[in-house]
C-alpha cells in the first residue's frame, strides 16, 4: 500500500501511526502528525492504522522555526513570515 507523507508517496505496509514513526526513529513526543487533514491526538498514534492512500504531515517544532519531516525521516527547516 502507499500512503502520502509531507507530499511524498511512500509504500509502506499496515501499521500504525506510532509504528510509523518508530520506523523512521522519529520521537513521538517531539512531532505533531495531522492525518488526512485533521489533528491526531497523541494517544491515539498507536491504535491509528495507517490506511492506502492516507495522507500524513509530520511536523517538528523547534526554536526559530519548525522542521518539516520528509518522508525518509530527514528534515527540512522552515521558516514563516511574520
Amino acid at each position: 500500500m502507499q500512503i502520502v507523507v509531507n507530499g511524498e508517496t511512500v509504500p509502506i505496509q499496515v501499521m500504525s501511526v506510532l509504528d510509523y514513526l518508530a520506523s523512521l526513529a522519529i520521537d513521538p513526543q517531539r512531532v505533531a502528525v495531522e492525518l488526512n487533514l485533521d489533528i491526531l491526538p497523541k494517544p491515539a498514534y498507536g491504535a491509528t492504522l495507517l490506511k492506502d492512500g492516507d495522507r500524513l504531515e509530520i511536523v517538528h517544532f523547534v526554536g526559530g522555526g519548525q522542521n518539516r519531516l520528509t518522508a525518509n525521516g530527514s528534515r527540512q527547516q522552515v521558516f514563516h513570515d511574520a
